[in-house]
């Protein structure tokens, strides 16, 4: 994954190209980014490779329901995330033109993240495929080498066994996780589905103490102050935790654990990124944090 950040201006450009698939929606900054040509002939090439690797079989699947179909594909030498979601005709036609599919959220959530700085994976392209038995909406990433917070939680085995350096890295990712976090409340942002399963832990992560990059911000939404933003806020921090453990094999819950030092690193980083924003229920715990 490149980690150039995608400003506002480059975030905003895209490009209507003909695909095999369908008609698609470059953006053409995160492309840049990536190392592309953003030439319409170039990228166009590129989406019909992907798809048609796609399409063939020649890709590993990574997950696959009701809701979408995601799966992992090389083209261009280099790896790319498909994630193909599914809606029946009439429904994805409605919402596709006022732009509210699933698609075209998570498409306006990763942009919305690079916006205010937050580490993100935004789609490069988005593909609307209409008149098929159930129209289909397509999007391409670049792939991000890591594994998810929950399965990466459990990489580390049984915590008797952890060294100081194991526990100094799973502080750093504690920390990078809260201070992400409070980031997201700070801008008056709010991830519904801000769960350890879209949280990917690459190198940077687990050395520089950078947050996790973000995946599938479908949830994003406006954060509101006052009792029901605590809820909201409440909630994702009791999804967050509950996420990263379960990931755990059945035989053994320890490796799933996370300590209560790693809990109040979190809290306090959390704390700190959110500043004034931090709602009212959660400032006796900043200052107790504060005097430990």
């Amino acid at each position: 994954m490149n980690e150039t950040p995608v400003t506002e201006s480059e975030s905003r450009k895209t490009m209507r190209v003909r695909t095999n698939e369908g008609r698609a929606w470059v953006n053409v900054g995160v492309a840049s980014t990536c190392g592309l040509i953003t030439d319409r002939v170039e990228l166009q090439s590129l989406l019909n490779d992907v798809m048609d690797t796609y399409n063939a079989g020649g890709a590993k699947e990574y997950k696959s329901d009701a809701r979408s179909t995601v799966r992992v594909v090389t083209a261009g030498e280099r790896y790319w995330v498909v994630k193909r979601y599914h809606m029946f005709p009439l429904k994805a036609g409605v919402y596709h033109f006022f732009g509210l599919t699933p698609a075209w959220r998570e498409w306006r959530g990763g942009l919305q993240l690079a916006k205010i700085g937050m580490r993100c994976n935004p789609a490069i392209a988005l593909i609307h495929r209409d008149y098929t038995p159930q129209c289909r909406q397509t999007l391409v990433f670049p792939m991000v080498d890591g594994l998810d917070l929950a399965r990466h939680n459990v990489t580390y085995g049984d915590p008797a066994t952890w060294d100081k350096d194991v526990i100094a890295e799973r502080l750093r990712i504690a920390r990078g996780v809260g201070r992400q976090t409070g980031k997201l409340a700070r801008a008056g942002m709010i991830n519904r589905d801000h769960k350890a399963y879209n949280l990917i832990v690459d190198k940077k992560a687990r050395t520089e103490g950078a947050g996790p990059v973000v995946i599938d911000p479908c949830g994003l939404r406006r954060f509101r102050f006052g009792t029901r933003g605590e809820t909201q806020l409440s909630k994702l921090l009791r999804l967050l935790l509950r996420t990263t453990m379960e990931a755990a094999p059945e035989i053994n819950k320890e490796e799933g654990v996370v300590t209560l030092r790693e809990r109040a690193t979190f809290l306090k980083a959390f704390s700190e990124a959110a500043g004034d924003k931090l709602p009212k229920r959660f400032r006796e715990l900043r200052r107790r944090l504060d005097q430990n």
